[in-house]
């Protein structure tokens, strides 16, 4: 199981239930809807990054090369392409992953309906990379952004009005958060629940050092490791349970929110 202080990332599908948690050793556990899932590849190790798209796993091994399991592979999501190796990092949507290499380049596979595999052709100098149902977002090393996908909401465009270099993304599943230099939040696309905007008041004159966006809700972990949450509420997804303190990491899943804290 997912035990206190093991835990170093955790990772959501912004419109599903699945998750999975990369523990100090290395290894990996998956869950959905509070059930620990028997799907995780015997014997995987050495994991030094993960990813869930809508119904499929990735992880980046120690060799970097890709494992990925799970779905029904109807996209060819799971099909690693043949060769691929030197990947950082990893990203997923709904039927489509992406693999970011040590050169900064990318490689996608699976799901095309909106050019989220294709669109990721030729890009360069990435640093970051994430995705949301159809959509991704990167970060450039020199801290500008990037997106293609889906844009109906807005999501698979820079918005002119964001401003000042970037030093982290969120994607949720039509909208994104960035974090700025200056620790503020940027939020742009889908915004039916108020996932974007207006900002909680709580975050003004934060700095904040983690972010993460869910179907239609978001949040935001600050320099003192509170945690402030917006948007949807249906299900207690955009309030904070009283007690949370000492976060350093946050996710979401549809409807519910995951984070990782000092203290158990």
């Amino acid at each position: 199981a997912v035990q206190a202080g093991n835990v170093v990332k955790v990772a959501t599908y912004p419109s599903g239930s699945n998750n999975l948690a990369l523990k100090t050793n290395g290894t990996v556990v998956a869950w959905q809807s509070g059930s620990v899932l028997t799907n995780v590849p015997a014997g995987l190790s050495g994991v030094l990054d993960i990813a869930v798209g809508s119904d499929h796993f990735l992880a980046v091994k120690s060799d970097n090369t890709v494992v990925a399991w799970g779905g029904s592979n109807s996209n060819g999501e799971t099909t690693v392409p043949g060769g691929l190796s030197n990947v950082t990092a990893v990203a997923a949507g709904n039927g489509f992953s992406v693999a970011l290499k040590s050169d900064g380049t990318l490689v996608a596979w699976g799901r095309n309906n909106n050019s989220q595999v294709s669109g990721a052709t030729g890009k360069t100098g990435i640093a970051n990379i994430v995705c949301g149902d159809s959509h991704c977002l990167a970060r450039k090393t020199d801290g500008t952004l990037v997106a293609w996908g889906s844009n109906g909401s807005g999501q698979g465009v820079i918005p002119p009005a964001l401003t000042g270099t970037v030093t982290a993304i969120a994607a949720g599943s039509s909208h994104n958060l960035v974090i700025r230099s200056d620790g503020s939040v940027f939020a742009w696309g889908a915004n039916g629940s108020a996932q974007v905007s207006p900002l909680p008041g709580a975050l003004a004159g934060a700095t904040v050092v983690a972010i993460a966006g869910g179907f239609d809700q978001s949040i935001a972990a600050t320099s003192t490791g509170a945690v402030v949450a917006w948007g949807a509420n249906g299900s207690g997804q955009g309030s904070v349970p009283a007690g949370i303190s000492g976060v350093t990491k946050v996710a979401c899943g549809a409807n519910y929110n995951l984070v990782i804290r000092t203290n158990p």
